[in-house]
């Protein structure tokens, strides 16, 4: 029994770094969405790296301060441009969550990897951790991937 509650500690904290990182990147796709409404393609306003989805965190930065230059040349208005700085407090707020949800992972895979086989070293842990934060990765690009985004309004829309 004591087996089976690390195994479900476990998976829970991981869900809990996977799906709010999910969130907080789709906070960040909606007000990129946004951004790029303000914008005309202009050298200035360059793109972020999509590589930094890697770096949630720097992503976040440099989205952010990428979004403030724009903001401040744009003719928002008061209500606007607080409608955007939430974006960022969202954004920002599940990756903390995300960031918990690693740490907590972390714990509880290495707390189940000791009482399965204690005497592995800690490069196994390094590993498992890894490849559990690119399935992670996987999900959030796949679930943000315009491929899946067609393919499920193909299936809305005509029924397949």
């Amino acid at each position: 029994m004591d087996t089976l509650m690390l195994v479900l500690a476990c998976l829970g904290n991981w869900l809990l770094f996977s799906f709010p990182l999910f969130q907080g990147c789709l906070e960040m796709k909606e007000q990129a969405n946004t951004i790029e409404i303000l914008i005309e393609e202009n050298a200035e306003y360059k793109k972020i790296s999509p590589w930094y989805w890697l770096l949630p965190f720097r992503k976040l930065s440099l989205e952010k301060k990428r979004a403030l230059t724009i903001m401040r040349n744009a003719s928002l208005n008061q209500h606007q441009m607080k409608q955007m700085l939430l974006f960022f407090d969202r954004a920002t707020a599940w990756l903390f969550v995300s960031l918990a949800g690693l740490l907590g992972g972390i714990a509880a895979t290495n707390t189940l990897l000791e009482k399965l086989f204690p005497h592995e070293p800690i490069w196994v842990l390094c590993i498992v951790i890894m490849i559990i934060i690119g399935i992670s990765a996987f999900n959030v690009f796949y679930r943000l991937s315009k491929k899946r985004e067609q393919r499920l309004i193909t299936k809305i829309f005509m029924g397949k």
